[in-house]
């Protein structure tokens, strides 16, 4: 690894490593108990033997439960906080957030509710071939003055929290592609299975990943937890110029996709330096994997100005663990459910960003579905049309440039030559 003049490795160096241990097997419908178990380190000895117990007799009494299952699943409640520097003045902290979110984990499918992001919440789901993404308003939106300057005006609120909007993303692997607080907290609870995958490469955490040229530029060295979960403990991304080359090209990166115009940028990321840290500073053991209890995670910027400077640090700490059911999907039949379906988007380039229609199932139907096919292609047939009506328009307008270049100076001429010859005695 490769560091730049006067730069740290990112992570801790000064505090000290900290392990709580608790039951192996917790079964407890009420999350504040459970609570309670994770603070044993502020506990009375004698209120640890008490837990001890409980948590033996909730591995008696559930066992039946947990073998029985073919597969079992683990409800997290978590908190993650992070704070942002300015990318032109070294460690200027530019602002923070701190956002909860409950994670529904199982091997091959996950779920991720925030509490509330901007206006309203949102969630996630894998079911193992797609990844959702719910939005739903649950407050007034902030005022847009540039919004109202140009005569448009938000959706009123009563109408607004009655609309559900899922976008539908096809995935091989699971991986959100998302903001900054959907990837980290994927990082931490849902990533297993991504990372067994082989020639994965693990996407920049703090990043709008699908605006972001450089979210598949680095390679990692990654140290897993050894059990069937296998979520990461430690988790290091380095630059390379050669991946940083390819990202930009990504068939997932949704921007210009000229290597040429991105040259320049990519060569202020030296290779081999220290793009991402991430670090379970806790864990513990629940159904037989490993669960962090407390995590850090910092991210680095690399800017003409300020190559390498700090651009993110935050840290997560788990609230609650529990033993839970298959996480459901995000549907909500009895709301106003609009559909950004991007299973089409590799079908046809007029639709890359999605084919939007209502839903008032809690399903969305196959690609193959006769009826939604029906929709998808006559909705193409208009789009090609009317981009072609759009292109004859704008061939056109050369045309009548070079029609008035030749028209116009002929009179132009003829009056310049009657003046002429007026002019002569």
């Amino acid at each position: 690894m490769q560091m730049v003049a006067n730069q740290e490795p990112l992570g801790k160096t000064e505090s000290a490593r900290w392990r709580v241990e608790v039951p192996s097997v917790i079964y407890c419908p009420d999350s504040a108990l459970l609570r309670s178990a994770f603070r044993w380190t502020v506990c009375p000895p004698t209120q640890r033997a008490g837990l001890n117990v409980l948590a033996y007799l909730a591995l008696l009494t559930f066992t039946g439960f947990i073998t029985a299952s073919a597969q079992q699943y683990v409800e997290v409640s978590t908190e993650i906080a992070c704070q942002f520097f300015a990318p032109t003045e070294a460690n200027s902290p530019a602002g923070q957030m701190t956002f909860r979110a409950v994670c529904t984990i199982g091997t091959n499918t996950w779920r991720l509710d925030f509490e509330r992001i901007g206006n309203g919440t949102t969630s996630w789901h894998f079911d193992g071939t797609n990844v959702y993404e719910s939005l739903l308003a649950t407050a007034p939106p902030i005022t847009n003055q540039a919004l109202q300057k140009l005569g448009i005006s938000p959706l009123p609120f009563s109408m607004a929290r009655t609309c559900l909007t899922v976008n539908v993303h096809p995935s091989r692997d699971g991986h959100p592609l998302g903001k900054h607080w959907a990837n980290i907290t994927w990082l931490a609870f849902c990533s297993g299975n991504y990372l067994r995958q082989a020639g994965r490469l693990i996407p920049l955490p703090i990043a709008d990943v699908r605006h972001s040229p450089d979210a598949f530029g680095f390679s990692d060295v990654t140290e897993a937890f050894p059990d069937e979960l296998g979520l990461p403990r430690v988790v290091d991304l380095f630059c390379s110029r050669a991946l940083l080359s390819a990202s930009v090209t990504n068939e997932f990166f949704v921007g210009k996709r000229d290597l040429n115009a991105w040259l320049p940028w990519i060569a202020l990321h030296p290779d081999g330096v220290q793009k991402f840290h991430y670090e379970v500073t806790a864990h513990t053991n629940v159904l037989g994997w490993t669960l962090p209890l407390s995590f850090e995670f910092a991210q680095r910027e690399f800017t003409r100005n300020q190559p390498g400077a700090l651009l993110c640090r935050g840290t997560g700490e788990v609230h609650s663990i529990r033993v839970s059911q298959a996480p459901q999907n995000l549907f909500v039949p009895a709301l106003r459910q609009t559909i950004n379906d991007l299973r089409f988007a590799t079908t046809n380039p007029v639709y890359a960003r999605g084919f939007v229609y209502r839903l008032t199932n809690s399903e969305i139907p196959s690609t193959n579905d006769p009826v939604l096919r029906s929709q998808f292609t006559t909705r193409v047939k208009a789009a090609v049309a009317r981009r072609e009506r759009l292109n004859k328009r704008q061939s056109s307008v050369p045309r009548y440039i070079i029609v008035l270049l030749v028209v116009i100076p002929i009179p132009l001429f003829y009056y310049l030559t009657r003046q002429q010859k007026g002019n002569i005695p």
